[in-house]
């Protein structure tokens, strides 16, 4: 079962469960070989980006959000957006590229 997807069999809507919660600082900083940042525009600009969270708490009625993520937001802690910059920093020196 594929969790969090609805299908049509014979013409009948079927929806399976929404998945497991996932928590945010729990996924593997992500790790790009240096070989590989010139296939980044944002990198090759001088930047990067970092995720602090998903969701948004709000019902704004024109936004998919509300549905796809059921009004939740989460947020990762600030120990863990810290360690993402000093880890890119680590891979790119700061001289090199800005926060």
């Amino acid at each position: 079962m594929v969790f969090g997807i609805t299908y049509k069999v014979n013409d009948i809507v079927k929806s399976n469960p929404g998945g497991r919660k996932i928590v945010l600082d729990e996924i593997p900083i992500f790790t790009l070989p240096s070989a590989e940042i010139d296939k980044y525009p944002s990198f090759k600009s001088g930047s990067f980006h970092i995720q602090n969270s998903r969701g948004c708490p709000h019902k704004c009625g024109f936004c998919y959000n509300s549905t796809f993520n059921k009004n939740r937001w989460r947020g990762k802690s600030a120990k863990r957006v810290l360690d993402e910059i000093q880890h890119i920093n680590q891979l790119f020196p700061y001289s090199n590229y800005r926060l």
